[in-house]
């Protein structure tokens, strides 16, 4: 698999659980309801450092439409660009030391390939970019050092075992 990671990750790694969910689209209706969540994990000691997660509707920036597909693009870019940001992710090093590595653990093929460039869009063309964006951004930051992997069927839980796919409210609390 391309950017999968190394057997055994570097101690430093920071591990990205990503997960989004939308009920399905009924024509004639109004869009779903959808969410999305992100944890940041120590992979040495699977302390929880970070978490993002949020309803997904048609105001939130680069989404038209919703579906699951959209709800876990969304996770994904997210999780990117917080990797790309935040301070924890971009420890400020001595010189010659590599920068922290980062892990993305999805349930979504659907999202890390259209976040990668692998697969092209035929839906969903304006988040698509965006996360292709954040893909390409994290990508010059961490080199060789920024992986992905999936998490399998069943697995949408960081090691803590908290849920990633229900915001508060819950997207199927609202139907």
């Amino acid at each position: 698999q391309q950017h999968a990671p190394p057997a055994t990750l570097p101690h430093d790694t920071i591990e990205l659980f990503v997960a989004g969910d939308a009920d399905a689209r009924k024509k004639g209706e109004p869009p779903p309801p959808a969410g999305c969540g992100v944890v940041a994990v120590e992979s040495h000691s699977d302390e929880r450092i970070f978490t993002i997660c949020g309803q997904i509707t048609t105001a939130t920036p680069g989404v038209k439409t919703i579906t699951s597909n959209l709800a876990d693009l969304v996770a994904f870019t997210r999780a990117l660009s917080w990797a790309a940001q935040d301070p924890l992710a971009n420890l400020i090093l001595a010189r010659g030391q590599a920068d922290r590595p980062i892990c993305i653990r999805y349930a979504s093929e659907y999202a890390a390939m259209i976040a990668t460039g692998v697969w092209k869009p035929k839906k969903h063309k304006a988040m698509a970019e965006k996360a292709r964006q954040a893909w390409k951004r994290l990508k010059r930051q961490k080199g060789e050092r920024l992986w992905m992997q999936p998490t399998g069927a069943c697995s949408t839980r960081p090691p803590d075992g908290c849920c990633l796919l229900y915001t508060s409210p819950s997207p199927r609390d609202a139907t």
